[in-house]
């Protein structure tokens, strides 16, 4: 047995021998970095005082710091990857050296100052991410060269300025998020030209005018997210020929007009965020066309007419919020067909009529929201089906007689 423990030591040690011999002649042979590599992570450790694990020092591609920096065969760095770095500091201009850079990623990084115009000197980036920094000033000219860019997001910062026309020539452009900052003036009509767009993204900014019909073009597009501005005018007529779109939020405006009838040539588009705008008229019957809708919210406008009983044939429906508009007529009796509806809101309209019995096919319902309307008649003995109801509001209508035995069934309620 002593004789064994003896073997199995000395196997032991020639193990951790053989590491410490080897593990250095792998080093030997990495990489080392370009000079002008060398010289921007130098210049990276000045401004923001970081050293990455001593690359700046000993800079070669096998450094411990390679999950942030990667670098090609010839020593040029080709991925920057600094996520919640806290840098506390600007971009240098040497940015400018990484000529074969690919991407770019300070993500929460606390990446301080403007964007360098040095920046169009990586015409090999395919791929930048300057999300939750705060950046300021404006985007430079020089960056509307980089024409191999695929994936932009640049959010959460503080740029300003206008989005300028030249945003067109970035044409390889499949994602493009400038979310989150506070651009002003109108969107370029050069925007069209971006006709490999998969994903628009210009929310939260100050954008103004109105939206431009060249937003057509996009036949590509599955996104289009462009709330929380101060767009003004209508909804383009040219948004029907984005037929692949899946997404379409633009509340949180100032859009006038009615939604135009082409709106029902997006089959695809499964939501679709109209709330808080001044939209007026009625909702147009090509809506019961697009029958992969599960999520339409038009509420806090000023539709008015009746509610088109093409809704019926929405079946995919989950959440119809209606509510806030000026809505008359009666409840179209279509609206039990929409037995996928988990949340229904109706509420501070002027509907008249009775509450329809078909609402009672509406299984899935969790909240129901017929309050502040015109409402008669009494409630509906089928309402005592909607099992998983937790939310039912039918306060200040005309509603008459006693409240259905069969609602004792309702055993989720919380609020009545």
């Amino acid at each position: 047995m002593a004789r064994e423990r003896v073997q199995r030591a000395l196997a032991l040690v020639w193990c951790i021998t053989a590491a410490l011999v080897v593990t250095p002649l792998v080093m030997v042979h990495a990489q080392p970095l370009e000079v002008s590599q060398v010289q921007f992570l130098q210049d990276c450790k000045a401004a923001w005082d970081q050293d990455f694990d001593g690359w700046s020092n000993n800079p070669d591609c096998s450094s411990s710091a390679s999950s942030k920096f990667e670098c090609d065969s010839s020593g040029m760095i080709v991925k920057i990857s600094l996520q919640y770095a806290n840098l506390f500091g600007p971009l240098p201009d040497s940015i400018s050296n990484l000529r074969v850079l690919s991407s770019l990623d300070f993500y929460r990084a606390q990446v301080t100052g403007s964007i360098p115009g040095t920046i169009g000197s990586l015409t090999s980036l395919l791929s930048l991410r300057l999300v939750g920094n705060p950046l300021s000033g404006s985007i430079p000219a020089a960056f509307f060269s980089l024409a191999n860019l695929a994936y932009v997001r640049i959010e959460f910062n503080q740029l300003t300025g206008a989005i300028p026309a030249a945003i067109g020539s970035l044409e390889n452009l499949s994602y493009l998020s400038l979310y989150g900052n506070k651009f002003t003036n109108s969107i370029p009509a050069s925007i069209g030209n971006l006709t490999n767009l998969n994903h628009l993204d210009l929310s939260n900014n100050e954008l103004t005018d109105s939206i431009p019909e060249t937003i057509g073009s996009l036949a590509t597009l599955t996104q289009m997210v462009l709330s929380s501005n101060q767009l003004t005018g209508s909804i383009p007529a040219a948004i029907g020929s984005m037929t692949a779109l899946k997404l379409l939020q633009l509340s949180f405006n100032q859009l006038i007009g009615s939604v135009p009838a082409t709106i029902g040539s997006l089959l695809a588009l499964t939501g679709m965020i109209l709330n808080n705008n001044q939209l007026t008229g009625s909702i147009p019957a090509t809506i019961g066309s697009m029958t992969a809708l599960q999520r339409l919210l038009l509420y806090e406008n000023k539709f008015n007419d009746s509610i088109p009983g093409a809704f019926g044939k929405l079946t995919t429906l989950r959440y119809l919020y209606l509510n806030k508009n000026e809505f008359t007529g009666s409840i179209p009796t279509a609206i039990g067909n929409l037995t996928n509806l988990a949340k229904l809101a109706l509420h501070y309209n002027q509907l008249t009529g009775s509450i329809p019995s078909g609402i009672g096919n509406l299984t899935s319902l969790r909240s129901l929201g017929l309050n502040n309307n015109q409402l008669s008649g009494s409630i509906p003995a089928a309402m005592g089906s909607l099992a998983d109801l937790e939310y039912l509001y039918l306060h200040q209508n005309q509603i008459t007689g006693s409240i259905p035995a069969d609602m004792g069934r309702l055993t989720r309620l919380l609020l009545l």
